[in-house]
């Protein structure tokens, strides 16, 4: 026998007096379209750093850009371009707390046999491990559930907690290798 149950008139509510998940994430679309760095804002204010417009800066840079990883050295030169007001120091700084906060992840990519440098991107997304391609110096980024679940694994069993850092596997992509042997 099916029964006609009338439903609510007004919106459900949890048992604390907040909307339901549906109601809060179309707030959050909202607040994010009224406000592009509304998510920056947020990510920042999780970590408990103050969202200063250098650090905004920052994020709006890595967010921007089409690869989503870069160097000090380049977030800066970024920088330049826009004319930022706030000096090299203080947004290099801003790139420092970020990372020392968790907001920024650092990748380790190797630029020869004899140097390295450091790429940052947004830590907003789940662990992932990195390649990079020494030749046209492309960093790709693996997302592979196993390979996770194994190295939190060895941390694990180590008593390790995992850093915010990331080195990068070296190689070469196939692109940059068959360029090699036909001018090599």
């Amino acid at each position: 026998m099916l029964m006609n149950v009338a439903q609510p008139s007004h919106t459900p509510r949890s048992r604390r007096g907040t909307p339901p998940a549906s109601d809060w994430l179309e707030n959050r679309n909202a607040a994010v379209r009224n406000d592009p760095d509304a998510l920056l804002k947020e990510l920042v204010s999780r970590r408990g750093l103050p969202p200063t417009e250098a650090r905004l800066l920052v994020l709006r840079i890595l967010r921007d850009d089409t690869d989503g990883h870069m160097s000090a050295e380049q977030l800066c030169r970024a920088l330049v371009k826009q004319d930022f007001a706030t000096g090299v120091s203080t947004f290099k700084s801003a790139i420092y707390d970020l990372n020392l906060a968790g907001v920024l992840s650092r990748v380790i990519a190797p630029l020869n046999s004899n140097r390295a440098q450091a790429l940052y991107e947004i830590a907003d997304k789940p662990w992932h491990r990195h390649l990079y391609c020494t030749g046209c110096e492309r960093l790709i980024e693996i997302c592979d559930e196993v390979i996770e679940q194994r190295i939190s694994h060895q941390f694990a069993v180590a008593g390790l907690t995992q850093a915010n850092l990331d080195f990068a596997r070296a190689g070469k992509c196939l692109a940059c290798a068959n360029a090699e042997s036909v001018h090599g």
